[in-house]
């Protein structure tokens, strides 16, 4: 069988493209192929329902570029700061809706003859696609969402195609002053979100070392403290072998299960600690480790939307359970006398993502985590303030959807 289908995929989210200071730089139709390929198992060699075809994107209408830092701010430096060179201006392309053309089709096997048969199974095999994938740059912070236009609303899908007991969980942002406002808030949610769930916040007093304008633990070293028996904070390990001069063992490393930056560091005032991905012994070709959470921000209109997020499926993959091989070394700079520090990178049996995510849900909304948090006297207008209100807003607005 053969035959042309046109498809129109509305832009959610900003994207941000591997290649953005190239003419027509946009949503990547090999990208897009190679994520629907994988779903529909194209990649298996005899699958009896192997399709042929072409992918031609056509962008409808003005797409537009904002730059990076507008939507995200000049001093968030830790999960979208990390963009690889230093370049200051990065291109991101926005309301830019597409026009998918599959074209050229072939369906190389027996196969039911019912009109539409494979048209609809390529269009549910794309929409499990787009809800699990995002494209271009910090995909998994919610950059370079799309969504089939005249479908359900993504909630609705997901809520419906997540895994059993896998939860869904939403922030609606509302009433915002326009589309990029509304981007920027969104991206100023997730960025808090993520770092109470990974890291912590930390905002020292200028004023006073020994203090902190606004201070919280990371919800994943109270995750872990509430285990039994309870696990240990990496953190723990790096202080105890790099300040105290003690010799953990049997250490594992928790928070990089929650993703690896390329280029991380730990920074003390006396010394910085750097990380390598080893592999029996050698150092591995993994530079980097994906995030297993998933945001995604769907706009009901030009200035509302929701953020969603979940476990991505992508966890139960053998590429990404090749990560449970990994040993992490970090390593001071300075160096010291001692050995460097090597932990084991935890996997899904040490660290259960799904309850993680439940587990701060929960003392996120019942105030846990925020009555957690230190305050100086005097916030006033600085970005410790900022921070503040945002984690009021995610309390107030965090919903389970499933």
């Amino acid at each position: 069988m053969t035959g042309i289908i046109d498809i129109k995929l509305e832009q959610h989210s900003p994207l941000i493209h591997y290649q953005g200071n190239q003419p027509g730089a946009f949503l990547s139709a090999h990208a897009l192929k190679a994520a629907i390929d994988h779903k529909m198992g194209n990649q298996k060699v005899g699958n009896s329902k192997r399709i042929v075809y072409s992918l031609d994107i056509r962008p409808q209408g003005q797409i537009n570029k904002v730059e990076y830092t507008d939507l995200v701010g000049r001093n968030n430096k830790l999960y979208f700061g990390d963009m690889g060179g230093r370049s200051p201006s990065i291109t991101v392309y926005t309301r830019g809706d597409v026009i998918l053309r599959v074209g050229e089709y072939r369906f190389e096997a027996d196969s039911p003859t019912e009109p539409g048969f494979y048209e609809a199974g390529f269009r549910e095999s794309l929409k499990y696609t787009l809800a699990f994938s995002n494209f271009g740059k910090r995909g998994s912070k919610g950059f370079g969402c799309f969504w089939l236009a005249g479908e359900e609303p993504l909630k609705d899908y997901l809520k419906r195609e997540l895994p059993t007991g896998w939860g869904l969980y939403k922030i609606p942002v509302n009433n915002q002053s326009s589309y990029t406002q509304l981007m920027r808030r969104c991206f100023e949610i997730i960025d808090i979100y993520y770092k109470i769930l990974k890291s912590g916040i930390n905002y020292p007093d200028r004023n006073n070392p020994q203090r902190s304008l606004l201070y919280a633990k990371a919800a994943l070293m109270r995750f872990l403290a509430a285990q039994t028996p309870p696990e240990t904070w990496d953190k723990r390990h790096i202080k105890d072998r790099f300040i105290s001069g003690g010799a953990p063992t049997g250490a594992k490393m928790f928070r990089f299960r929650l993703g690896l930056a390329q280029n991380h560091e730990y920074r003390h005032k006396r010394f910085t600690v750097n990380f390598q991905t080893l592999r029996n012994g050698n150092v591995s070709d993994i530079a980097r480790i994906p995030s297993p959470i998933t945001f995604k921000i769907y706009c009901r209109n030009d200035i509302n939307a929701d953020i969603l997020f979940y476990v991505n499926p992508f966890i139960t993959d053998s590429e990404y359970q090749d990560l449970r091989a990994l040993t992490i070394r970090a390593t001071r700079n300075p160096p010291d006398t001692g050995s460097p520090l090597d932990m084991v990178l935890a996997d899904e049996s040490d660290l259960d993502l799904n309850a993680l995510l439940e587990f701060t849900y929960r003392n996120l909304i019942n105030g846990n985590l925020i009555t957690g948090i230190q305050k100086a006297q005097r916030l006033n207008n600085t970005g410790a303030k900022k921070v503040s209100d945002t984690l009021g807003d995610i309390k107030s607005n965090l919903i389970k959807v499933r």
